[in-house]
């Protein structure tokens, strides 16, 4: 009578197993992930921290491109306002114009010139600015008219954006300069040429940082994608093998909810032997 006592215990706690491992198997079916051991997890932790710092570097870099892409713009029409006032400067240092005739060339000269500081200050997005001496940046740290940004897992990973400067080197044009007389007009060109190369070098470079912030991007995009997969692989639950699983420990239930009644029967029968 013991030992079939004990068997059906043993049998219970059989069903009692294959009763968990099926809610385990029901579970990782109905998330999608499956059950892992601690190694694992911490596996899946690191890189799933990995995977936010490279979206965190992605949008900082979206962020720097956007900035760069504005400070393109003003350049455009930096170039395009010095360009006029070289034309209306080189038509007054020609000869045979009266002072009424330099004074109006001066009026437009001087508007034009007005336009440049705007244009400058129109760069900033979000109080971004590259073509400032000491440009600002919310996204990285401002150090001697740099601005380092953020590009990898730690501070060894950054890119740095130098600051165009042309606050300064664009000031005499704004307000130093005059073609109301053909020496004021002669001092203009040599300025505006001068100005001019000074806006061609900040476009230059400008492309450059533009170029290598389209690399950094496709990089930690894919370096995050190559990530997410791998955790993906760690963690996803293979469907068609765990529905299999849940197939076996259904029938093994079965087997086992069949050995435990006949084993009741058993028990009870011997009992009546006793009455």
């Amino acid at each position: 009578m013991s030992a079939i006592t004990g068997l059906t215990s043993t049998l219970v706690q059989g069903v009692n197993s294959v009763q968990a491992e099926i809610a385990k198997v029901q579970n990782e079916l109905a998330t999608g992930v499956k059950t892992m051991n601690p190694a694992q997890k911490g596996i899946v932790t690191r890189l799933s921290s990995q995977v936010a710092i490279y979206s965190a570097d992605a949008a900082n870099i979206t962020q720097a491109s956007s900035v760069i892409n504005v400070g393109q713009t003003s350049l455009n029409n930096l170039s395009t306002i010095i360009s006029q006032m070289q034309q209306l400067a080189t038509q007054a240092a020609s000869g045979g114009l009266s002072t009424t005739d330099l004074a109006s060339l001066n009026t437009t000269f001087t508007a034009l010139a007005s336009q440049i500081s705007a244009a400058i200050q129109n760069a900033t997005v979000n109080g971004n600015n590259f073509l400032y001496n000491s440009p600002t940046g919310t996204y990285g740290s401002t150090t001697n008219g740099t601005i380092t940004i953020q590009i990898g897992l730690d501070t060894t990973g950054t890119a740095t954006i130098v600051g165009q400067g042309l606050d300064t080197t664009l000031a005499m044009l704004v307000t130093g300069l005059s073609i109301s007389s053909q020496t004021g007009a002669n001092s203009a060109i040599t300025a505006l040429a001068s100005g001019l190369t000074s806006v061609s070098t900040a476009q230059s470079n400008l492309n450059a940082f533009s170029t290598a912030m389209a690399s950094d991007l496709a990089s930690v995009t894919s370096l995050g994608a190559n990530l997410t997969t791998t955790i993906n692989s760690l963690q996803a639950v293979d469907q068609t093998a765990a529905q299999a699983e849940l197939q076996q420990l259904n029938n093994q239930q079965s087997v086992d909810y069949y050995l435990v009644s006949q084993m009741n029967t058993e028990a009870a029968a011997i009992l009546t032997l006793f009455r």
